[in-house]
């Protein structure tokens, strides 16, 4: 497992909302994932619940219009990991003001990801703004824990043939799938996060927050009489031992305020503009062996 030492972490800052989803490089027209959605003007996320759609926690946004196979909803409430600072901890659960009713919802792979090497094929799939979904198989390459003090979890794709991300501006929060399309039954292994380590694509595993998750459903109160209480996440597979965040507790479960645009603009003229002077003066104290760039964007 390889971890990017800090000092040479470039953190480009983007507007997720800015533009619609884009189709991921090489893929192909599908309807095969109609629970993966799109958040209309913006980002993606996956319904996991007839009230619950999973996302980036960049992403999470209220107010707008979740899109999927399935129907459409309004997004009124979000809730991003405690401890959220992009690149870390990027996953959030947003509520749905109306139930999209399927016959069934996304399973999530509950055992955590350290060795890629026993997963071939995966899939991944967003939904483009042409009304159908879009897909590409691919292979994992990696698994980082952290970057610097941010916990990240996250595995990491192939790029394309021509050295391009796979996840492009826009496709933040669709789904990585393991095993090929048209295998039945796929499982959710990641949430597409950042295009990280020079066009390769990082996409955040579930699993390594799955109590607060549950918890985080568990507790939601709804305002309408009609809603199904306490509905659950369809976990598959055994987990894979000790909780990764053990500090989280019940009472840090909370909605996150969206910020304005122009806020998050300067935020990331902001991003771009300091790290450059801290990485040239520890790339003059690194030994030749550690300089190497990671070069990561949100999606």
């Amino acid at each position: 497992m390889h971890t990017p030492n800090p000092a040479y972490l470039i953190l480009i800052g983007s507007l997720v909302f800015a533009q619609p989803a884009l189709a991921l490089v090489g893929s192909t027209p599908t309807t095969d994932f109609g629970l993966v959605g799109q958040i209309v003007g913006g980002a993606d996320g996956v319904l996991v619940a007839p009230n619950w759609v999973l996302t980036a926690g960049h992403a999470a946004t209220t107010g707008k219009m979740f899109s999927s196979g399935y129907g459409d909803a309004v997004i009124d409430d979000k809730f991003v990991l405690p401890n959220y600072q992009f690149p870390g901890n990027d996953l959030a659960l947003l509520h749905l003001a109306t139930p999209i009713v399927a016959d069934s919802y996304t399973a999530l792979n509950l055992a955590y990801i350290e060795d890629v090497e026993p997963y071939g094929t995966v899939t991944l799939a967003n939904a483009s703004g042409n009304g159908d979904g879009r897909y590409v198989e691919t292979t994992l390459t990696d698994n980082i824990a952290r970057v610097g003090n941010y916990n990240v979890h996250w595995i990491i794709t192939d790029s394309t043939p021509s050295g391009g991300a796979i996840v492009q501006g826009g496709d933040s929060g669709s789904g990585l799938f393991l095993g090929a399309h048209d295998e039945d039954d796929l499982i959710l292994g990641g949430i597409a996060s950042a295009i990280c380590r020079t066009n390769k694509s990082c996409y955040v595993q579930p699993s390594a927050y799955h109590d607060w998750l549950d918890i985080t459903m568990l507790l939601y109160t709804p305002t309408d009489p009609d809603e199904a209480i306490h509905q659950k996440l369809n976990w598959v597979g055994t987990p894979s031992g000790s909780s990764t965040l053990p500090a989280l507790a019940v009472a840090q479960v909370s909605a996150v305020p969206e910020p304005a645009s122009y806020i998050l603009l300067i935020l990331g003229i902001a991003l771009l503009a300091y790290p450059f002077s801290e990485a040239r003066r520890a790339h003059r104290k690194a030994s030749p062996a550690a300089r190497h760039f990671a070069y990561l964007s949100q999606i």
